[in-house]
């Protein structure tokens, strides 16, 4: 249920956990959102990403809605509806996950179906707020959200870009959405791009370290299934210790040993270039991301 409250009312407003308490400026009114605002979340374009977010946001029990361009619309509980318009009608929360090049189009055919109280979230990598904004018009919230595929498991990496004049609330609140697919970080609109290249492609450049890992398994004697556990769950482990405060360095020196087999490893890693070759890939990434949109 929406209500319409003004400024000395919010004080006085309780909220519980599971409440999505957003304040939105725009045409001078503030915004509440309660109960069953919080547990739905409408996905536009639901294509790979959206679909990640999707599972994510049920593993929270939250009841998903969803369009896609294509006819496939299976999928784990999520509801489809028939068009964009009657997506807005029943979310008040709409995550804008389109391919970046029909973000714009898509929300300038929605001017007439925005509502105030509408919170978009884009996930469009590299389409700005500016241009966001210039599309959607002056109605509802809006801001920039970049996630990764691992929402899916409930270890997402999000980084989150506000407008200008947002409040501390919409924070707050937008936080809370996508702490429930994993890490959140607020961070300037002009360091999205090296966000989207590290969290959003990152899975997809480890994927490759993990799967060497396995076929170095293999070739020694170990069959395919057992070395992509042990690998994936060596890279969990390593990931785990470090998010918990080590550093890489310390991780390192914990295992190797003066002259042992772990050294032996480490330097053809060194010899081969690895680390300088990771780097290279999130630099071409970040580059790619930012010559997309100029013109």
């Amino acid at each position: 249920m929406l209500e319409r409250k003004s400024p000395a009312g919010i004080a006085r407003a309780t909220t519980s956990v599971n409440d999505f308490l957003l304040a939105a400026p725009r045409g001078g009114y503030f915004f509440l959102f309660f109960g069953d605002a919080m547990e739905t979340v409408g996905i536009l374009g639901c294509g790979a990403l959206g679909t990640a977010l999707a599972h994510g946001w049920q593993r929270e029990n939250m009841r998903v809605l969803a369009t896609r361009k294509s006819q496939d619309r299976s999928g784990h509980s999520i509801t489809w509806c028939r068009d964009n318009a009657e997506l807005l009608a029943q979310s008040s929360v709409i995550v804008l996950a389109t391919k970046p090049k029909d973000a714009i189009e898509v929300l300038a055919s929605l001017r007439g179906h925005v509502r105030d109280e509408h919170v978009f979230a884009s996930v469009a990598a590299g389409v700005d707020l500016g241009q966001l904004r210039t599309a959607l018009g002056a109605r509802a919230t809006l801001i920039r959200a970049m996630p990764n595929v691992a929402a899916r498991a409930g270890r997402a990496m999000t980084a989150l870009s506000f407008e200008a004049d947002a409040t501390e609330r919409c924070k707050t609140q937008c936080h809370t959405l996508f702490a429930r697919l994993g890490r959140v970080r607020e961070v300037d609109e002009s360091a999205l791009d090296l966000y989207t290249a590290l969290a959003g492609s990152g899975p997809a450049f480890v994927s490759i370290a993990i799967e060497g890992f396995a076929d170095g398994a293999v070739r020694a004697g170990l069959h395919r299934n057992a070395a992509l556990e042990v690998a994936t769950q060596a890279f969990l482990g390593a990931a785990q210790l470090m998010a918990d405060g080590m550093l890489a360095s310390e991780l390192r020196d914990m295992i190797a040993t003066p002259a042992g087999c772990t050294v032996e490893g480490l330097a053809v890693l060194e010899s081969g270039a690895v680390r300088a070759t990771y780097a290279s890939a999130i630099w071409a990434t970040v580059e790619k991301l930012k010559s997309r949109f100029r013109s």
